[in-house]
């Protein structure tokens, strides 16, 4: 009899323990329980944020192709190849964004800053990028471009190799130029 009375206890010892982890298993404070009539604060925040244009997919997965260059023709300093058009293109702009700005960034030649910076296995060549007036594009620039009448900005940039230094040797070029967009 006292032996069934022991397992009793024991299943009552657990079935409270198990019932009070239970009430406290709601991560409320144990002062908050204490404190019934005590002041609280609630803090609720959230954003309102600006529609956006849309990139179209030939700028958002854009390559640009420089084509090729003779590595002699890049033997003296300052010399450069062609120029490769390009363009940024953005649609279906909000009615109320008049005006797209565009900030570049991308790792800069470490003896040339105003260049970015080529990444491939050719040696003492950069990359030169200009907007359509022939202003330099370089890493922290920003430019804007006004939204038309259909809701589209568009910005036509070009892009080319060059040797600051001259005496390129060959190999690949590229680089990676990143775009983040603002909204007016």
């Amino acid at each position: 009899n006292s032996q069934k009375r022991r397992v009793m206890n024991t299943k009552s010892i657990v079935f409270i323990l198990l019932y009070s982890a239970a009430l406290f298993n709601f991560n409320i404070p144990l002062a908050a329980l204490a404190e019934s009539n005590g002041d609280s604060e609630l803090n609720i925040s959230g954003k309102v944020v600006a529609p956006s244009c849309t990139i179209a997919p030939d700028t958002v997965n854009g390559s640009v192709d420089l084509g090729e260059v003779l590595s002699e023709r890049l033997q003296s300093a300052g010399s450069f190849s062609a120029w490769s058009q390009f363009s940024l293109n953005l649609t279906e702009c909000p009615a109320t964004t008049t005006e797209v700005v565009v900030y570049f960034s991308g790792g800069q030649d470490p003896d040339y800053p105003v260049y970015f910076k080529n990444t491939g296995s050719s040696k003492h060549v950069a990359i030169e990028v200009a907007d359509d007036t022939g202003s330099r594009i370089s890493n922290g620039s920003v430019r804007n471009m006004a939204v038309d009448s259909q809701q589209q900005a568009k910005m036509v940039l070009k892009g080319r190799m060059i040797s600051p230094q001259g005496k390129a040797i060959s190999g690949s070029v590229s680089s990676l130029m990143e775009l983040a967009f603002g909204y007016k």
